[in-house]
């Protein structure tokens, strides 16, 4: 996977941390990542607190902006013997983003000039305990934390399914719940589709996913 990142215009760090199940890292790190975010953009004024109430989680593994729906960070996690190598990108300043690149940074997400969003350093401040925090948290309260705070729940979803022995299959409906490590629930034209969450990627989500002639790559 590529990084993209222009100096000074975002968060781009990896962290090494005992190992958990790769699913369960991911989950963590995500929700630890909300949590951070959300408390460096609680201390200012009006305006950069609501940005932090603005951000969500989607799987399995951004942070975005729930008014727009772009990327305001994205996490990959591998494990290597008893070793998560956790990478984190947050994009904090404003910067031109690539053709096709559906995303956001917090300045831009708190839209006044006069504003005072917090340095890169002050989000660091915050994201290590926070991640620290996550993975002790017990995997239960950290699924109930990802599935509440998930924004496509409720919405129109595109979901592409790996099968076992064949092509990926896309599901398009109404994201009904998910429980993060396990299961999504689709409503689509058929009925309910239950897919394994291991084998799942959600491509696209609200408006675009409510387009039929739309495809995702």
């Amino acid at each position: 996977r590529s990084w993209i990142d222009d100096q000074g215009a975002g968060v781009a760090v990896s962290l090494a941390l005992p190992a958990l199940a790769p699913d369960l890292a991911c989950i963590a790190t995500a929700v630890g990542t909300l949590d951070a975010v959300r408390t460096s953009l609680s201390g200012g004024d009006a305006a950069v607190a609501a940005a932090g109430r603005r951000l969500g989680l989607k799987f399995p593994n951004d942070l975005v902006d729930r008014e727009t729906g772009r990327k305001v960070a994205g996490i990959l996690v591998e494990v290597v013997d008893g070793v998560a190598v956790v990478g984190i990108g947050l994009n904090v300043g404003r910067r031109d983003w690539p053709t096709g690149l559906h995303a956001i940074g917090l300045e831009e997400m708190v839209g006044s000039p006069v504003a005072r969003i917090p340095t890169r350093i002050e989000i660091l401040e915050h994201l290590l305990p926070a991640i620290d925090r996550s993975w002790g948290a017990s995997p239960s309260d950290l699924d109930r934390r990802f599935a509440a705070e998930h924004v496509p729940t409720g919405g129109m979803v595109d979901v592409e399914e790996d099968v076992v022995g064949g092509p990926a299959r896309r599901i398009r409906g109404t994201l009904r719940s998910i429980d993060p490590r396990r299961t999504l629930e689709v409503d689509g034209r058929d009925g309910v589709v239950v897919i394994t969450a291991a084998r799942a990627r959600i491509l696209s989500w609200g408006s675009i996913a409510s387009d039929p002639d739309h495809s995702s790559s």
